[in-house]
């Protein structure tokens, strides 16, 4: 037996991405970074009577007035993006305030937190709010000694995310969008757009374009599009390498 010491080469090819179009027939060939900002929907939708609330820890409350100044821009870059846009419909000081520790510890604890945002969306139901924004304070930047902090998500996201998703969209029959706090705050205009991409589509709208002459074979409508992520990231420590399949999930 030889064992070779050269690297394993794994042959690939670079496909050609689609141009995608929007209103107006402006269109755009998405490269590694997709910014919407300034862009309208093909169709846009209407948010009618929507609202939004706050998921936070009493111990790091979020500022009110930043988080009314991200709701409003958030707001403008749905209006720029095409989407119909009625007021929110919102108290910004009624948050759902939750103990991110405690409800690790104690299953008494994440039941209550269940019940405290199956409250909320009862409300929302009975007021006939078709769509919430959900902002999550569930991030953490972290100083790694190697420049700039990097986020860190909380233990607590996945168990308050899925029970914000079936108190809403499956109980309730609210459509959610879910956000980080932090990247809502400091994303600004591109990220606002990116998230208001995400409220198009739950509203029936159509976010772009890619005309039928660049589908091939797709065109038929009998294929299932499945997206993949090479997820390794080179560093002068080794980073297990391994790929993700699956959907964006908001």
């Amino acid at each position: 037996m030889e064992i070779s010491d050269k690297m394993v080469v794994v042959p690939a090819r670079t496909l050609p991405g689609p141009t995608v179009s929007y209103a107006n027939n402006k269109s755009m060939q998405p490269g590694p970074s997709w910014n919407l900002r300034d862009t309208r929907f093909a169709s846009a939708g209407d948010m009618g009577n929507w609202s939004a609330f706050i998921v936070e820890d009493p111990r790091y409350p979020i500022d009110r007035n930043q988080a009314k100044a991200g709701i409003d821009g958030f707001q403008n870059s749905c209006r720029q993006s095409g989407l119909r846009v009625t007021p929110c419909n919102m108290n910004l000081c009624d948050a759902v305030k939750i103990n991110f520790d405690d409800i690790m510890r104690d299953s008494k604890q994440m039941e209550a937190a269940g019940m405290a945002i199956q409250k909320k969306f009862d409300k929302f139901a009975a007021s006939n709010v078709n769509i919430v924004l959900v902002i999550l304070d569930l991030v953490r930047s972290e100083d790694t000694g190697r420049g700039r902090p990097k986020p860190k998500q909380l233990k607590a996201f996945g168990p308050l995310y899925a029970v914000v998703k079936y108190a809403g969209d499956v109980k309730c029959g609210v459509a959610t969008v879910c956000c980080q706090w932090e990247r809502f705050r400091d994303g600004g205009p591109q990220y606002w757009a990116n998230v208001a991409l995400k409220f198009n589509f739950k509203l029936g709208g159509t976010n772009h374009l890619v005309s039928t002459d660049q589908l091939g074979f797709l065109k038929n409508g009998k294929t299932m599009l499945v997206r993949i992520f090479n997820l390794f990231q080179a560093s002068i420590c080794f980073r297990l390498a391994f790929v993700e399949l699956g959907a964006d999930m908001t």
